[in-house]
């Protein structure tokens, strides 16, 4: 007995006999051994080439620390150095006037810089004789009585030891004042340099102290775009800068004195200390995670030029320090994990990607025996399927129609006469019949695989339907391509009710944004209503009622009346503004009127109040104003209103023009006032602000804000009259 298809249940194995699943199982099990290999391997020179960037990147970031703080200290020698050219003999002169030259030409040069703390001239005993403070961005000359002694400073022992010409630098620490470490800490490095008269006798030095916190802060600033700590360390081990600032400066706090990393880790300290630059990985055996440790050494002066003949003098414990810079590996772990789960996702994919190939494969060549086995199909069962089927002739040139069931006739509305014989792919073409398909459909039948795709088909009366075909290549037991065999299916109500979903889908979309633009402009004008009219009459309110009580307390009835009366009138118009924002939120403050007549009216109400309001015209004229259109004149009405409000309750000012002025195509509009201005941004994105902007804007203008603190302030902006009608 003939061996007959099984129908599909839509999966895979149905299809695949014991042979062919062991042979499938056996290639994607070699594929998975061969995919993971490749993935590793690409994984571990990721990984390799990261760390080598990382170790890379590290020593370039410590190196240009290296020179930063080379290139500040050499910066301060060269300004010292002018600064002992610039004060010149008024430094040995003993007389008063001389004396006097030398302290305000001290004094103005510690003025032009904030590295500068102090600077003094020490006689021969270690007295200071003059010195300048800077005194917290207030310099000022140090009185006589206030000088100090420090010839038993380290640095006076030093100066005092230099030949002329010798500029002495010290060691990086905190300075100290009356034998007590200063408070809050002040980082200091001295340049001293020993004065000698004309016939080389030696008659006192200079010291300059330069404050170091500003280098230590650009020096903590470099490292902010990458996940290292950097440390920066004296000869000694002693940190001068360190992430945890409690362990800083242990040579100059007593209570730090043990806070050193030659005390906490001698290891690395050693390695660190020994090697001009290097770098090693910190396991953290001590728990404290592991760390890339990259260092470099800094001797910044070494490498200074002669000035004039002068030479540099490094002490022993001179300003020799150390770079470190500490790298996580757990943030390159990090890094690497999001790699590590891309390059698994990856192989998973291309497993399940070379599995699926494999499984058509094996698939196809399973279905083929099976087609091999059961060529001849039986005729009924065709007949009796409820899709069109059609049997061809491949050995053919044209591949006609050999078999066609009464479903396709049915379908096409062809008879079986009509159809046999025929190339049924050019049978059932017409007009709107997707060419791509119609050539992909031949070029599978050329090549002889299978083919699955949807096309526009015409029936026998030229009506147009949706066919589903599927077509599959049928071979004898030699392999020869004998036959096709095409299934067609009827879509045309499937497809049909896809289009009516996609325009209901836009449709939807669409309706959603016009709901989300409705609401977010009601509520726009909600807040400009609530904004223009109410807080603006609410301002002028309490205004007028402070100026009440004012008058009331002077005992001047007449005012009092007068104001009582505005205070009627404003009250009144609050009133209005509430039941016309109920009815539509749209007041429209010049309705009946034009737009100069409110605007001198609302003049002459803050004029009442004592502040002085101009209203000037330039290149304009009344008439020219009524003529705006109504919408352009709200919004200059409200702006006018929102400015004044403003200037009131923020500017403190006596005086404010309104100004409109007309050039070329432009309305120029502008309020200015004499107040105390501001500098701060917070205050430029306050909500007056931002509603002002907002007319401005709203009449298709350019927005203008110009304030300085204690000069005053401009708002206004400049709107096309040709676009005048951009803020209906």
């Amino acid at each position: 007995m003939a061996e007959t298809l099984q129908p599909s249940s839509g999966r895979i194995w149905p299809y695949l006999s014991t042979r062919w699943s062991l042979r499938l199982l056996f290639s994607v099990l070699a594929a998975a051994l061969l995919i993971a290999v490749a993935a590793i391997g690409y994984y571990q020179l990721r990984l390799h080439d990261e760390w080598h960037h990382i170790e890379a990147n590290q020593r370039h970031h410590v190196q240009l620390q290296r020179e930063q703080l080379a290139d500040d200290m050499r910066n301060f020698a060269y300004m010292f150095v002018f600064m002992r050219n610039q004060l010149g003999g008024h430094l040995l002169d003993a007389n008063r006037k001389g004396r006097d030259v030398l302290k305000q030409d001290m004094l103005a040069f510690i003025s032009s810089s904030d590295f500068y703390d102090q600077i003094r001239f020490i006689d021969l005993s270690g007295m200071e004789v003059v010195r300048v403070d800077y005194n917290h961005g207030h310099p000022a000359i140090v009185p006589d009585d206030q000088l100090q002694y420090k010839g038993d400073r380290y640095y006076f022992t030093e100066m005092m030891g230099l030949n002329s010409g010798s500029i002495y630098i010290s060691p990086l620490d905190l300075n100290i004042e009356h034998g007590s470490v200063e408070l809050p800490y002040k980082p200091t490095v001295r340049f001293a340099m020993a004065l000698f008269d004309a016939n080389g006798m030696r008659r006192g030095g200079l010291v300059l102290n330069v404050l170091a916190e500003s280098m230590l802060s650009r020096f903590r600033d470099s490292m902010i775009d990458t996940p290292a700590s950097s440390m920066l360390l004296n000869r000694d081990g002693y940190w001068l800068h360190h992430p945890d600032r409690e362990l800083e400066w242990g040579q100059s706090v007593q209570e730090r004195s043990g806070e050193s990393m030659a005390i906490s880790n001698p290891q690395h300290w050693q390695q660190i200390n020994r090697d001009q630059r290097g770098q090693f990985v910190d396991h953290g055996e001590g728990g404290s995670g592991e760390y890339l440790v990259t260092f470099d050494s800094v001797r910044p002066l070494e490498t200074m030029p002669h000035m004039h003949g002068l030479r540099v003098h490094i002490a022993h414990d001179g300003p020799q320090w150390k770079v470190v810079s500490l790298y996580p590996v757990d943030f390159l772990k990090g890094q690497m994990q999001e790699l590590r789960n891309r390059v698994v996702l990856v192989a998973v994919l291309a497993l399940i990607l070379v599995s699926s190939f494999l499984v058509i494969i094996f698939r196809d060549r399973d279905r083929e025996d099976r087609f091999r086995r059961a060529l001849h199909i039986r005729t009924r069962a065709m007949d009796e399927a409820t899709g069109g089927i059609v049997i061809c002739d491949a050995a053919q040139a044209h591949i006609p129609a050999i078999y066609c069931n009464h479903a396709f006739e049915r379908m096409s509305g062809y008879g079986r006469e009509e159809v046999l014989g025929h190339n049924c792919g050019e049978l059932l073409l017409g007009e709107k019949s997707d060419p791509e398909i119609a050539r992909a459909m031949r070029e599978a039948v050329i090549e002889g695989y299978p083919f699955r795709g949807v096309q526009r088909n015409y029936r026998a009366d030229g009506v147009m339907f949706w066919d589903e075909v599927s077509i599959a290549p049928v071979h004898d037991l030699s392999g020869t391509l004998t036959h096709y065999i095409a299934y067609h299916q009827d879509v045309s109500e499937r497809m049909q009710a896809d289009a009516r979903q996609i325009r209901l889908l836009a449709d939807v979309k669409k309706l959603s944004r016009s709901l989300l633009t409705i609401r977010d402009r009601e509520r726009q004008d909600m807040a400009h209503t609530l904004h223009d009219d109410i807080g603006q009459l609410t301002t002028a309110l309490q205004v007028h009622v402070e100026l009440a009580a004012m008058a009331a307390r002077d005992g001047d009835h007449v005012r009092e009346e007068a104001v009582i009366s505005e205070l009627g009138i404003l009250v009144r118009q609050l009133m209005q503004s509430v039941r016309n924002s109920l009815q539509g939120l749209r007041a429209d403050p010049v309705e009946g009127t034009g737009l100069a007549e409110q605007l001198q009216q609302l003049c002459s109400r803050w004029q009442r109040t004592g502040l002085d309001v101009q209203l000037c015209l330039y290149d304009w004229a009344w008439s020219d104003v009524d003529e705006l259109p109504r919408a352009m004149q709200r919004h200059i009405y409200h702006f006018m209103q929102e400015a004044l409000s403003n200037v009131v309750r923020h500017a403190a000012a006596t005086r404010v023009n309104i100004e409109l002025e007309h050039s070329g195509s432009m309305l120029h509009i502008r309020v200015r006032d004499n107040g105390c201005g501001f500098n701060d941004e917070s205050v430029k994105k306050g909500m007056g602000l931002i509603s002002l902007r907002e007319r401005i804007e709203a009449m298709g203008g350019r927005w203008l804000l110009d304030s300085k603190s204690g000069g005053g302030t401009i708002v206004g902006g400049a709107i096309p009259l040709a676009d005048a009608d951009a803020g209906e």
